[in-house]
């Protein structure tokens, strides 16, 4: 399976050189880098999903998937018809693409994956255009019996730069029915996220992650903002 390099935040690192001995220890762990009291780069074949999980397993704690691939990155945001996910495309070494995706809600079985010429979900996964060429068709993904595909894999010739703003689609084999689909917009690839607390509310990185605490705190904000006004206009 690829490798890829991924950034995490985590929330809760006691020992630096403990968590980086246990991550070592699995097979598709190749590189561990801990930067800073929260950042942790690796270098795996695991799913972001998967390298999400292992964190989490390994220091109880929230990791949160902060950058992805070596240079440019781009994700989509899946919808469909009861199917919901997210897949990432990063940049590697040799300029080749890294495909990562997590989906649920699929039916059992293989499924297309491809990329269309158009970003256009205005009517849904109906008018995304015909395949973008040449590599509009990246292969084929499995579904589990859970409705769950979680998928990686390489594709040598594809620039993330030539697909952003483009879509990408889950179909049939022939393509007679797209379950879920996205526009693919430009994201943050290994240490170019920055963002730490959000400027339009106060939201910290890891209040926004947990959406009950980001909206009490969005309200605090927003109740905060309008007392200051109330004041001021008194």
């Amino acid at each position: 399976m690829a490798s890829s390099k991924m950034e995490f935040m985590v929330e809760n690192i006691l020992n630096k050189d403990d968590l980086k001995s246990k991550l070592l220890k699995e097979p598709a762990v190749s590189r561990v880098e801990i930067v800073g009291k929260e950042s942790v780069v690796l270098e795996s074949s695991l799913s972001c999903d998967a390298a999400s999980e292992l964190l989490k397993r390994e220091t109880g704690g929230t990791a949160i998937l902060w950058g992805f691939g070596d240079s440019n990155a781009a994700v989509a945001i899946m919808e469909g018809s009861g199917v919901r996910g997210v897949i990432r495309l990063g940049t590697s070494r040799d300029k080749g693409s890294l495909i990562d995706g997590t989906l649920d809600g699929l039916p059992p079985g293989e499924h297309s994956l491809q990329i269309h010429v158009a970003g256009d979900v205005s009517e849904g996964c109906k008018s995304l255009g015909p395949i973008y060429q040449p590599n509009g068709k990246l292969g084929q993904i499995k579904t589990e019996s859970n409705g769950r595909s979680s998928f990686k894999f390489y594709i040598p010739d594809l620039q993330v730069d030539a697909i952003v703003g483009r879509s990408i689609a889950i179909a049939t084999p022939e393509d007679e029915k797209r379950y879920a689909c996205g526009v693919i917009a430009r994201s943050a690839g290994l240490f170019q996220n920055n963002k730490k607390i959000c400027a339009c509310d106060g939201v910290t990185l890891w209040d926004e992650h947990y959406l009950p605490a980001a909206g009490l705190a969005r309200q605090q904000f927003q109740n905060n903002s309008s007392q200051q006004t109330n004041k001021k206009m008194r």
